[in-house]
């Protein structure tokens, strides 16, 4: 996990490792949900804590646009 503005974002390289995090090694579904964080919601929870309590709940926060893959390259 890398971390921009206090939300731990999932890396992934491939879709393999993504469903790793989706499916146990029995082949069930994990609880959870997934959200797709862009820059536009990093911008937003800066200033919105519920917002931001929102994202962190989520099992799973991957990448979504070239801004935050950039910025995740950047931090790793």
């Amino acid at each position: 996990m890398t971390e921009i503005s206090g939300l731990e974002i999932n890396p992934f390289r491939d879709i393999n490792q993504a469903l790793k995090e989706v499916f146990s090694d029995k082949g069930s579904i994990i609880p959870g949900f997934a959200v797709a964080i862009n820059p536009e919601k990093i911008m937003t929870l800066r200033n919105n804590n519920k917002f931001k309590n929102i994202l962190n709940s989520a099992s799973i926060k991957y990448a979504d646009g070239i801004g935050i893959v950039w910025a995740l390259k950047k931090k790793r």
